[in-house]
Order: C-alpha cells, then sequence, then structure tokens
C-alpha cells in the first residue's frame, strides 16, 4: 500500500517531496487522480519532482503510484459503516482494517528501532507514560504492563502535570509518548520539556512527518485507519497496541528472571496491603 512504502522511506524524504506526501494523504479517503502536473501546481513544485517522488517510493510509474492510492481510497470506502448493515458486516469491516494497520505497522518499524526502543526501557530508571484522550489509554497500557513488573513508572494525560514530570526527568530516565498527529501543541510542549531534561524520548506517531517525530531519539509508525460513521470516525489504535505489545514481551525475553521477581514483589506487596486493610484477606471482596 502506498502508506507503507511511505512509512519506509518517510525520514527520508526532501522538503518539497514532504508536502507531496501531505498533500496526497490529506485527500486520500476523498481521492481524486491527478496528474502530476496538477499535483506539482498545488504544492509549488516542479513536476520532475512529483515523478521522482513516485520512483522513491519504488513505484515502477507515477501512474502506478496513483493506481495504489486509487485502489486504496476504495479500501477506505468500504470501510464505511451503513445505517443497518448487519453487525457481521461490521465485524468483517473491522477486521479487514486491523489486519492491514498492523501489517503497516509490521513492514514500517526497522527492527533496528524497535531493539534501540526496547534497549533504552531496559536501562531506565523511571519510564514516563504520556498521551492525552484517546492516546492516554494506549500510553496507560504500557504504564500498568511495567507497573506490575515492579518498575519505576508514571503517567498522566494532564499537560501540567506532564510538565511537572518531564522536567523531573534526567538521563537516565525514558518518556513513552503516544499521539496519533505528533503536532498537538500540550503533547510537543511536554515532549520539549523531556527532552531539555536529557530524558530519551519513544513516540509512537502516525505516519507522517511531525514534531514529536523530530523530538524523538526512536520515533516508531502507527498506520492510521478510520471507520467512518455518520456521526464520527472511530480511528483504528491497533498498530498502536501491536507495537506497545511487541516492545513489551521482548522486554520480557531479554529479562524475564528480573521481571519476574518484580511481579512477585508486587503481588506479596498487595497481598499485604489488602492483609493490613481487612485483617483478614479471606473476607476481602471485589
Amino acid at each position: 500500500m502506498f502508506t507503507s512504502r511511505l512509512n519506509k522511506l518517510n525520514d527520508k524524504l526532501t522538503y518539497s517531496e514532504r508536502l507531496i506526501a501531505n498533500m496526497l494523504l490529506d485527500s486520500y479517503q476523498n481521492f481524486e487522480v491527478m496528474t502530476s502536473e496538477q499535483i506539482a501546481k498545488n504544492v509549488g513544485c516542479g513536476q520532475a519532482t512529483v515523478i521522482r517522488f513516485s520512483q522513491k517510493l519504488g513505484y515502477p510509474t507515477f501512474k502506478s503510484m496513483m493506481l495504489d492510492i486509487a485502489n486504496d481510497s476504495v479500501f477506505y470506502g468500504n470501510s464505511e459503516v451503513h445505517e443497518n448493515e448487519p453487525i457481521r458486516d461490521t465485524m468483517g469491516k473491522l477486521k479487514n482494517l486491523y489486519d492491514v494497520s498492523v501489517a503497516d505497522a509490521l513492514s514500517s518499524n526497522s527492527d533496528e528501532d524497535m531493539e534501540r526502543a526496547v534497549g533504552y526501557l531496559e536501562k531506565a530508571e523511571t519510564v514516563f507514560c504520556y498521551g492525552i484522550r484517546s492516546s492516554f489509554s494506549i500510553a496507560s497500557l504500557m504504564y500498568y504492563r511495567l507497573l506490575e513488573t515492579g518498575r519505576s513508572v508514571l503517567r498522566t494525560e494532564d499537560k501540567l502535570e506532564g510538565v511537572s514530570i518531564a522536567r523531573n526527568l534526567s538521563e537516565k530516565d525514558v518518556m513513552l509518548v503516544i499521539s496519533v498527529s505528533g503536532e498537538t501543541a500540550e503533547v510537543v510542549s511536554v515532549v520539549k520539556t523531556a527532552k531539555e531534561s536529557g530524558a530519551k524520548i519513544i513516540s509512537i506517531t502516525g505516519s507522517r512527518m511531525n514534531m514529536v517525530q523530530s523530538l524523538s531519539d526512536v520515533a516508531l509508525k502507527s498506520a492510521e485507519y478510520n471507520m467512518h460513521t455518520n456521526r464520527f470516525n472511530l480511528v483504528n489504535r491497533t498498530s498502536e497496541l501491536f507495537l506497545v505489545d511487541s516492545l513489551f514481551i521482548k522486554l520480557w525475553r531479554n529479562n524475564e528472571e528480573e521481571l519476574m521477581k518484580g511481579c512477585e514483589a508486587v503481588a506479596a506487596a498487595t497481598t499485604g496491603s489488602l492483609r493490613d486493610a481487612s485483617g483478614n484477606l479471606d473476607s476481602f471482596r471485589l
């Protein structure tokens, strides 16, 4: 798919090529086939730059790139949820989006970047997990994974609290930030503060180049697919979940004995707290 090819080369695009990529992505779901001359005029670059852009992405011709984007647009159209459609049809559309989303995340992130991210998490004294709104739920997944192993871990979705935490990080710490756009002002502010504190930044953002990516020591890319209803878009977070779980599984396999001891210590501390609170563990009920 066009987005998969773009993700692989995102950090190697020139300024003009980024403008072309962003224009094509902005019109992705209601795509109209354009000539290279039309694209060049809209972006403000030379027609030859548009041709070179398609070749850089690995397409044999400009037309083959446009055909690929058009096919993707049809895929998007087929993912729209219609009134009174059978639940099985909706589930099938979701499955297709999940499959493509995970495949994109797998192809868009190198082994080297994933290993570097795991290495930073392994060495971190404290991991600060940050995101706002729905991104906070993804950041919280890593937070709870690490919390259960006894690691020092923090989280918030509040900007002021986020800046306060980020200001107190050091070069021994890591910030894991989740953001679809990577351009939200409050997220960028917290990431900048963490960067100034010397912390390593691991980000998971959407595919196009953005401010959070530029501030990151490791910038992982998630797929951006939406399922449209007549009221709102359901953002597909599957690729972000896939990346978070992949990082944690590798972290666990590299440090299983240590993390297992951490899990046992957390469990013992929790059991002791319950006994202290109730006087009798058997009397505790959820």
